[in-house]
Order: structure tokens, then C-alpha cells, then sequence
């Protein structure tokens, strides 16, 4: 029996104007869609775990909330994409692109499958901050976290008002 849900299929799913297709699109474990173009897709809490995005183009796309556990996304194309809470864990980002993309509440992933993704000075500065938010006592740590230039990188993270600015720790 031919499997129904294919890329063409979902594809053809997404430019129907179907108000419910999240219903039809809850569970997409392993779906191949490789070099898709999604771009203003709405996938928010679609469950795209294991799924093959390599070289798909997701920009805008809404993935808030979206399961994207190993997920495969190596140069993916997620700019400006909203991933507001998107799990991450072991998904495969090398050479992906996040410009500018929402990363608020998600989880980056920290191996080498995220390896060379290109960001903007948002996602950097939001980095840095968090990094600089760690309860490290090592003194190599504290000499590099402690460097102005980093310090003031940090603070341009776009939530600082929010969590406060980094200050120097002594």
C-alpha cells in the first residue's frame, strides 16, 4: 500500500486554503521533506519529529511549538521564522539559516548538529547573554565573561529589559 502522505501531498496541502490542515498534519514523524518549499508555512504544533527538512525553505514559516526533535534541517532556510518554544533537541542545524528567526522559549541545540548555523546579531546577542548568565566560579570563565566588549554584546539581547542587564562579576 502507497503511502499517502507524501511530500507532494502535503505540499499540495499547504497552498489549499484548509482552516483545519493542522489537524491533518498533528503527527508527521519522518516525513521526507527535503528541499520543500514552506516558506509562510503555518506549522505551529505540528509534530515534525525525526523529519526530513535538509535545504527546505521555511522562511516566515510558524513553527511555535513545533516538535522538531532530530529533526534533519541541515541548510534549511528559517529566516525570519517564528520558533517561539520549538523543540530542538538533536536536530540537525549545519549550515542552516536563522536570520532573524524567534528563538524565544526554544531549545538550541548543544552538539555539533549545530554546528555553522548562520545567525543575526539577535540570535548572537541572545546567545552571549544566556551564556553569561551561567553560575560558572571557574576564573578562565570569569576572565572572558568578565570582558567589557562581551558584556556590552550581551546586553543587546532584545529581552535585557526584561532579565536585567549583564554587569561585571567580581
Amino acid at each position: 500500500m502507497k503511502n499517502w502522505l507524501t511530500k507532494e501531498f502535503f505540499i499540495d496541502l499547504l497552498r489549499t486554503d484548509v482552516e483545519k490542515w493542522n489537524e491533518l498534519t498533528a503527527k508527521l514523524t519522518k516525513i521526507n521533506l527535503n528541499g520543500a518549499k514552506l516558506n509562510h508555512a503555518n506549522l505551529n504544533h505540528a509534530n515534525l519529529d525525526g523529519a526530513k527538512l535538509n535545504d527546505a525553505e521555511l522562511n516566515y514559516a510558524e513553527l511555535n511549538h513545533a516538535n522538531l526533535n532530530g529533526a534533519k534541517l541541515n541548510g534549511a532556510k528559517l529566516n525570519y521564522a517564528n520558533l517561539i518554544g520549538a523543540k530542538l533537541n538533536g536536530a540537525k542545524l549545519n549550515d542552516a539559516e536563522l536570520n532573524h528567526a524567534n528563538l524565544d522559549f526554544s531549545v538550541w541545540p548543544l552538539w555539533c548538529g549545530s554546528f555553522d548555523v548562520k545567525v543575526d546579531k539577535k540570535i548572537a546577542a541572545q546567545l552571549i547573554y544566556h551564556i553569561c548568565k551561567l553560575d560558572c566560579n571557574d576564573a578562565e570563565f570569569l576572565k572572558i565573561r568578565n570582558n567589557t566588549d562581551l558584556i556590552a554584546f550581551a546586553n543587546e539581547f532584545h529581552r535585557v529589559g526584561e532579565c536585567g542587564e549583564i554587569e561585571e562579576l567580581k
